[in-house]
């Protein structure tokens, strides 16, 4: 049936995670294809070498460390073993080294594990990771040279996958057992990997559908058919935030912004359509493929010689010394600051313009499929240009960015998610030194995850120079609101030394779409519907209670005065009285 193949590869001895051995180990990917079975869990503890999709009816601990192999030296290098409960997917650069147990091993059940290939920027190609369970799809995705594609898709039952390639495009399918070339696959696990050496975009549409075979009886693996997640680069995720990160790269992975009406499952009944509009939509997209081109292929020109920063959870702060004449490539949404004068040339690949957008000194950009470069005004001389990623989850409703440098902060504000509409905020928290930051709610559904720059994760509280609050909703609510309560102060106590940085103090603003300047960001938060920004906001029950107790106090003080006057007024009367009974 589905074929495993276990680890044998270097000479070097593998350090895995304790319990685990090389020998012992299923390895994620076959040759070629994907490893997709299932084993036994409860009092059987299992051991993977590589990404991993993971799925259960249990809960279950994964203990994982990711290991890199140096070829120069024959030798490895591992990052620390981190220990996470009930995730998703395990990913990284390396090969994630993973060992999964069972809370409780008085029960059993199946794990069901499929490999997976993380979203990977190099110098001059960005390789997209996709899994789905979807029986009904049809995905479109652009290619060229700069941009691949390794999709992954399972079902229960056999579903069938084939391939509409454009010229100059090539590709490969494979599955858990046999390695094809042609441009349809059977099965119930298939990969596809995209290979193009075009430097224009054209489209690579994978459909999937059922196969009629009746025979093949439906696997009774615990996950949904209809899952589309794109996998991130490094570490372990929960549903949720597999959902967050597939919503925020979505632009990115299509080139346009509003991808809700394309790339999702076809009911049975709607391959009937009108030819004609098929035809016009066809010539608008070609249009606007032409212009995505021509955008995306200029700033490929310019930057395929430099390391992008791979997308994460975990916020980025980075100061580029950019020397005269030279400049800076980055992807992703950012908050600048510099004491410098610079210029920022956006291109906004999901956009139809055909030249990017040229700002002096802006402070943030947000939204889009942003791609920039960062330059010196004074191309004879060298400038700094401080850069902080702003997570952009990508969700439709009224989203508040909330950017700020403030080392103490205690404010409230109420979050509403629903199908139809939803009102959130995304705070970034940045400093020299150590903050620490918590975002508390009285929700049953929705709550925040903190993440940091120094890659670690963590739930209502956590400390670092700059962390991100992510909202999530918990599994199985589609909504939810509460009141959250965020406060925010200097860390008691840290080891870490101060680090550059050139934002000034005591900022706090939201940030708009679109590429602006720092006058243009003030003013929007002006009108802020945040407190906290707008200045309306006198504080949070943190605050409040600090009040009372000052009231307090001054009231205590006032009486002791009161009391010590009285006291020595009494006093003086005695005296006074005494001295004219003796005369």
């Amino acid at each position: 049936m589905l074929s495993l193949l276990f680890i044998a590869i270097h000479s070097v001895e593998l350090d895995h995670i304790d319990g685990c051995t090389k020998s012992g180990s299923v390895r994620a990917r076959s040759s070629g294809g994907v490893a997709a079975w299932y084993a036994d869990l409860g009092s059987n503890l299992q051991c993977f070498i590589g990404n991993l999709m993971l799925f259960s009816d249990i809960e279950f601990t994964v203990t994982y460390k990711i290991v890199t192999y140096n070829s120069e030296t024959n030798d490895y290098s591992y990052s620390e073993v981190k220990t996470v409960d009930n995730p998703l997917v395990i990913c990284g650069k390396g090969d994630p080294l993973i060992r999964v147990d069972a809370k409780d091993k008085s029960q059993s059940a199946k794990l069901y594990f499929y490999g997976v290939f993380n979203t990977v920027v190099t110098d001059d190609l960005m390789t997209f990771g996709v899994f789905t369970t979807q029986s009904s799809l049809d995905f479109n995705f652009p290619i060229n040279k700069a941009r691949q594609l390794n999709f992954v898709a399972v079902n229960k039952n056999q579903i069938k996958l084939q391939v509409i390639n454009g010229e100059g495009n090539s590709y490969r399918l494979f599955n858990s057992e046999t390695q094809s070339y042609f441009d349809s696959e059977r099965g119930n696990d298939i990969r596809v990997r995209s290979e193009s050496e075009n430097t224009e975009l054209s489209n690579f549409t994978i459909k999937i559908s059922k196969t009629s075979d009746e025979s093949v009886s439906e696997l009774t693996a615990p996950y949904k058919n209809d899952l589309f997640y794109i996998i991130p680069t490094e570490g372990s995720f929960t549903e949720q935030e597999l959902l967050a990160y597939t919503k925020t790269m979505k632009s990115s992975l299509y080139l346009k912004e509003d991808e809700e009406e394309d790339n999702k499952g076809n009911d049975d009944d709607d391959d009937k359509g009108n030819k004609d509009d098929d035809d016009d939509n066809k010539d608008k997209e070609d249009d606007n493929n032409k212009d995505k081109d021509v955008l995306f292929n200029k700033y490929i020109a310019q930057c395929k010689e430099q390391q992008l920063q791979s997308p994460s959870m975990n916020p980025k702060s980075t100061v580029f010394s950019i020397e005269a004449g030279k400049y800076q490539c980055i992807n992703r949404d950012y908050a600048f600051a510099s004491k410098d004068k610079f210029i920022v040339e956006m291109y906004n690949i999901s956009s139809n313009e055909t030249e990017p957008t040229n700002v002096s000194n802006p402070f943030s950009i947000l939204g889009g499929s942003p791609y920039s470069i960062i330059k010196c005004t004074d191309n004879t001389k060298g400038c700094k240009v401080h850069a902080i990623t702003i997570y952009n989850l990508g969700l439709k409703g009224e989203v508040h960015h909330i950017f700020t440098t403030k080392s103490s902060l205690d404010t409230t504000q109420d979050v509403k998610i629903s199908k139809d509409s939803a009102e959130y905020f995304v705070l970034t928290v940045h400093g020299s030194e150590n903050r620490k930051v918590s975002v508390a709610g009285d929700s049953d559904d929705v709550f925040y995850e903190l993440y940091n720059s120094e890659n670690a994760k963590k739930g209502s509280e956590l400390t670092g120079k700059t962390i991100a609050a992510l909202p999530f909703m918990k599994e199985g609510a589609d909504s939810g609101e509460g009141k959250f309560i965020i406060e925010i102060s200097k860390a008691k106590s840290s080891s870490a030394e101060a680090s550059e940085s050139l934002f000034e103090k005591d900022l706090i603003y939201e940030i708009p779409h679109g590429i602006k300047t720092e006058t243009e960001v003030q003013a929007h938060s002006k009108n802020s519907k945040i407190g906290a920004v707008n200045g309306s906001d006198k504080g949070g029950p943190g605050v409040i209670i600090g009040i009372v107790v000052a009231v307090i106090i001054v009231i205590i003080i006032i009486c002791v005065l009161v009391w010590f006057f009285v006291f020595r007024k009494k006093s003086d009367d005695k005296k006074d009285s005494g001295s004219g009974e003796k005369a």
